[in-house]
């Protein structure tokens, strides 16, 4: 597939479209942007379902010219509760690698469930708008619903999960050695335990997945929430104002209901988890993730070669007491370096979405494509590099070698890199080159184009 110039404005949208959507943030809408569409749509191509998959619904939606078909389907594996999932085709069909993404919150009517007054729902249409950057660069999406408000425990998220993968296996409409997994947070742990157990439920196993910060040991997380022996700033009920820690007891509770509604749950932890892990994960966390902590992801990249990380430090440790309630999973670059929560909506494209859709990528390589686009923001990239230099040369915290891979993947010779307030599109090479230069780090190799790749490989650049 070749690029066209017409089909820049659409990609743009979508890219930050799916980067607002796959963080957990902005509000979701029954309405999508979409052109006009022609009086006439397309009766979508019927699919052979393996036994199990049955289809619910099927529909069109109009995007940049072309009839975009999808499928609603209903999972039912193993005497499970029935499971559900929607199913977009590649653009140009074939059996093509698919990027599964898990929708732990997202409510869905179109199965018969009931959704509360005034609650936001995404569209069919929107879901096939959020898929647009995957389906531009040549892959399938299959979202997964694993209805978190349909209550249940941990195993119920990981079965759902599990039948999206094993639907994708028996189904012969992937490329089932090319199967990627993505999601944040609550999606995050699915991420990872579905990645885990797909072989276990017949599955197919993803190559490659991103959890952007995950829930990864809840034997540590129900400690984080409930242990009144714990030590500042550590543990919730160390809480010095009541108000604050009953707030946070609140929001942890159905949390809590579903990770013991799960037999043996102590022993959904790090060390479990990687002992079934065969999938190469991308990690993303902040230190002040007040939901989630950080030392979860940092047990699992200590402990595996499967698991590549993207950390944001801070200039101190987590302070709960400190840290305002609602800043949530931190700020991932994306926010002012200060002790303000980071804003319900409106925010920018961050330097973990480009990284991470480079390390998805370039790991999963559609047969009949011979470029891979991804969004960047200059700011967040020139930030970014400013910000590990300064970690590892005044911090002194590590290598970070982990920074070095994720930015030579953007530096693949197929990259293109579009920058998003400018519609500018360069080689990948190109701009992380720039990047380096601009910062005035590192030798001319990390300024060169034709050499930054070769840099990156052997590490960061040395302290100027």
């Amino acid at each position: 597939m070749k690029l066209s110039i017409n089909i820049l404005n659409i990609v743009q949208v979508s890219v930050l479209s799916l980067m607002i959507a796959l963080t957990g943030c902005g509000k979701k809408s029954d309405n999508s942007p979409l052109p006009l569409l022609p009086f006439h749509s397309p009766q979508c191509p019927e699919l052979t379902l393996p036994a199990g998959a049955t289809l619910m619904d099927s529909g069109s939606v109009w995007n940049e010219g072309q009839w975009q078909c999808y499928y609603l389907l209903k999972l039912e594996y193993d005497g499970n509760e029935p499971s559900y999932a929607m199913w977009i085709p590649p653009l140009d069909g074939g059996v093509q690698p698919v990027v599964v993404m898990t929708r732990p919150y997202d409510y869905i009517r179109w199965n018969g469930d009931s959704v509360p007054p005034f609650t936001a729902v995404t569209s069919n249409a929107g879901y096939v708008q959020q898929a647009y950057l995957f389906l531009f660069n040549g892959y399938g999406v299959l979202n997964v619903f694993e209805r978190y408000y349909a209550g249940g425990s941990i195993q119920n998220d990981v079965d759902d999960t599990v039948a999206g993968l094993r639907f994708l296996a028996e189904s012969g409409l992937a490329d089932a050695t090319k199967i990627g997994i993505w999601g944040g947070s609550w999606g995050g742990f699915e991420a990872l335990y579905g990645a885990a157990y797909a072989a276990d439920g017949g599955g197919a196993v993803p190559l490659a997945g991103v959890a952007f910060f995950p829930v990864s040991d809840f034997a540590d997380e129900v400690d984080y929430i409930e242990n009144p022996a714990g030590i500042i700033p550590n543990n919730i009920p160390d809480i010095t104002d009541a108000m604050k820690r009953t707030t946070y007891e609140t929001f942890f509770e159905p949390y809590l209901d579903r990770i013991k509604a799960a037999s043996g749950w102590e022993n959904w932890d790090g060390a479990a988890l990687l002992a079934k892990l065969t999938t190469d994960f991308m990690v993303v966390h902040d230190e002040w993730d007040t939901l989630v902590p950080f030392e979860q992801s940092t047990y699992l990249s200590d402990n595996s070669p499967l698991i590549t990380p993207l950390y944001f430090y801070q200039e101190t440790p987590r302070d709960l007491n400190v840290i305002p309630y609602g800043w949530g999973h931190g700020e991932l670059r994306e926010y002012s370096l200060d002790e303000t929560p980071p804003p319900a909506e409106g925010i920018t494209f961050g330097i973990s979405n480009t990284l991470a859709s480079a390390y998805l990528f370039t790991r999963l390589r559609p047969s009949n494509y011979s470029f891979r686009l991804i969004g960047y923001d200059a700011t967040a990239l020139n930030d970014f590099i400013g910000y590990i230099r300064d970690y590892k040369c005044v911090h002194s915290r590590e290598s970070m070698m982990w920074a070095a891979e994720l930015l030579s993947d953007c530096t693949d010779s197929e990259m293109l890199m579009m920058e998003m307030n400018t519609s500018t599109m360069l080689p990948g090479a190109d701009v992380i080159a720039q990047a380096f230069s601009d910062a005035n780090w590192g030798s001319t190799t990390y300024g060169t184009a034709s050499s930054v790749r070769t840099a990156l490989s052997g590490g960061l650049p040395a302290c100027p």
